[in-house]
């Protein structure tokens, strides 16, 4: 796995968790750890669709629904 990917993911899920939650991971739950997670993975997801759609956007591109 890309060293880079793991650690970007690490910063990501720590922000959340401080950020979000309020907390830190010597005192977080398995809970807060689970919600952490699954609020970086959300961030991510739309920082990609925000990107996707910027492009799309630019290029005048048209789309089904």
């Amino acid at each position: 796995m890309d060293r880079a990917l793991v650690e970007l993911v690490k910063r990501e899920w720590k922000d959340a968790l401080f950020a979000s939650l309020g907390r830190f991971p010597e005192t977080a739950t398995p809970n807060d750890l689970y919600v952490a997670l699954a609020l970086a993975a959300r961030r991510e997801l739309l920082r990609r669709s925000v990107k996707t759609s910027e492009t799309y956007y630019r290029q005048a591109s048209r789309s089904v629904a």
